[in-house]
C-alpha cells in the first residue's frame, strides 16, 4: 500500500520489484533443477555402482563354484586309508598260524578311488599287538600284488 502511495503509476512495481522477483524466482528455479539433476544423476550412479559390484560378484562365485566342481571331480584325493583285516588258518598240530597272513583290500566299491595314470606310492602300516605270542613268531614280510579291474596282475 505504501508502494501505490509513492508510485500511483507502477514505475517502481513494473521496472524494480517485478524484475528483482522474477529474478530470484528464476535464480531459485535454476538452483533447484540443478539440486534435482544432481540427486537424479547420484541415483543413476548409485545404480549403476551397484549393478556392477553385482554382476562381479555373480561372476567371483561362479568362477569359486566352478573351481571347487573341477577340484572335487578331477582331482585324485591326497590319501586313502582302508582298514585291513589279516586271515590266516592255524594248524592243529603246530600252535600258532599255519599259513601267512593274508587280505584282500578292494578300492573300487562304489566309486573308482584311483585315478588313471595317475602315479601313487602304496604304504602299509601294521600295528599288531605286543603278545607273547606275536613276539614269538618274530619278522615276517609282506608281500602286495596289485589287480586292475580284470583281475590281471599289474
Amino acid at each position: 500500500m505504501l508502494v501505490n502511495l509513492v508510485d500511483p503509476f507502477g514505475v517502481i512495481r513494473n521496472f524494480v520489484v517485478k524484475p528483482a522477483n522474477d529474478f530470484a524466482f528464476s535464480l531459485f528455479v535454476h538452483y533447484k533443477n540443478r539440486t534435482t539433476e544432481g540427486v537424479h544423476n547420484v541415483r543413476e550412479l548409485l545404480l549403476k555402482a551397484l549393478i556392477v559390484l553385482f554382476a562381479a560378484a555373480v561372476i567371483i562365485w561362479t568362477a569359486v563354484f566352478m573351481y571347487i566342481t573341477f577340484y572335487y571331480t578331477y582331482m585324485p584325493a591326497i590319501a586313502h586309508m582302508r582298514p585291513v583285516h589279516m586271515q590266516f588258518k592255524t594248524c592243529d598240530y603246530v600252535k600258532g598260524p599255519c599259513t601267512y597272513p593274508s587280505a584282500h583290500v578292494s578300492l573300487t566299491k562304489k566309486q573308482q578311488l584311483l585315478m588313471v595314470g595317475q602315479p601313487y606310492k602304496v604304504l602299509v602300516n601294521i600295528d599288531m599287538p605286543e603278545t607273547p605270542q606275536n613276539q614269538d613268531v618274530g619278522m615276517f614280510m609282506v608281500c602286495a600284488e596289485m589287480r586292475d579291474q580284470s583281475t590281471s596282475l599289474r
